[in-house]
């Protein structure tokens, strides 16, 4: 029980979960929570979703929040659903019914949310690869775009300029306001860089410049067309996961950057071909079943 809330479920995460922890890698938890029907009415003792990062990384989720991104097929969320012995740290009878009917809320849903957030991989991987091989030699400064020391216009005036018809506008404004979003964009870019630059693991930096490119990133991007992989054609995970060791192998730098993005084009097109026997989306109605019934109701009563 923590504070006003019990919680129902509680699984170790990430790594450790798929079987690819290392000596240094971090504990991860990740539960779900259930409120007493008194507390439900009280806005004053609801929650959606608790994280804690200071002694140890812990997010636990509010049982509806958890049913909705479930119903979503958020990535990080089904995997919960699949927790097991090797994995779950504590769990009640309500987990219990959860995790029972843990394939009801899997659907080709999961095409489009693993895909997806394969795809911010892969964006993360080659934003960081250019600033590797082409970081940005200095701060943008506004003289470099031709533009006053402080702004004309706020912008809101800016955008309407930019994409106002040419002729109701004057030639000089839309020349500055053009200058302008390019100078914000760079500077925008350049603050991303020092965030990156500034904050990172010293040890992930040393190895994503030795190999030119973020191997946990790389990891991540595999196992997520994998997992959905799995979850189209057999409707659920397995945890340790089966190719636990092809993913420590890229975390090792095995693999060249040319080699994960032809592994990874190949691995998206075949998800997105797999032809599949699950709904398109969750019934809803037989979900609300197992909702009530994480509190001891029955919708047919």
């Amino acid at each position: 029980r923590m504070n006003n809330y019990r919680i129902i479920l509680e699984t170790l995460a990430g790594s450790h979960m798929y079987g690819t922890s290392l000596p240094s890698s971090d504990i991860d938890y990740r539960g779900i929570a259930i409120q007493e029907i008194p507390e439900l009415i009280n806005p004053f003792h609801h929650f959606e979703q608790s994280v804690e990062t200071k002694e140890i990384d812990r997010t636990v989720w509010n049982v509806d929040k958890f049913f909705r991104l479930a119903y979503d097929n958020n990535p990080n969320i089904v995997e919960i659903l699949f927790a097991n012995d090797k994995t779950i740290t504590h769990i009640e009878d309500e987990g219990e019914i959860l995790l029972s009917n843990a394939t009801r809320f899997i659907s080709q849903e999961v095409r489009k949310t693993f895909m997806g957030y394969a795809i911010a991989q892969i964006k993360k991987i080659e934003t960081h690869r250019g600033y590797l091989l082409n970081p940005p030699k200095q701060k943008p400064a506004r003289k470099d775009f031709g533009l006053p020391e402080a702004p004309m216009f706020g912008l809101e005036k800016i955008n309407s300029i930019i994409f106002s018809p040419r002729e109701s506008i004057k030639e000089e404004w839309i020349e500055y306001a053009e200058n302008e979003r390019k100078y914000r964009s760079a500077s925008d870019q350049y603050k991303k860089y020092e965030e990156w630059k500034n904050n990172r693991n010293p040890k992930r930096a040393e190895t994503e410049s030795k190999f030119g490119y973020d191997l946990k990133h790389a990891g991540h991007l595999m196992r997520l067309l994998y997992e959905g992989q799995d979850l189209l054609q057999h409707g659920k995970l397995e945890f340790p996961l089966p190719y636990a060791d092809f993913l420590l192998d890229i975390r090792e730098g095995i693999y060249k950057y040319e080699d994960i993005l032809k592994m990874s084009n190949d691995e998206k097109e075949r998800l997105d071909s797999i032809e599949s026997t699950l709904p398109m989306k969750p019934d809803e109605d037989k979900l609300l079943e197992v909702y009530y019934s994480l509190y001891g109701m029955d919708l047919e009563e």
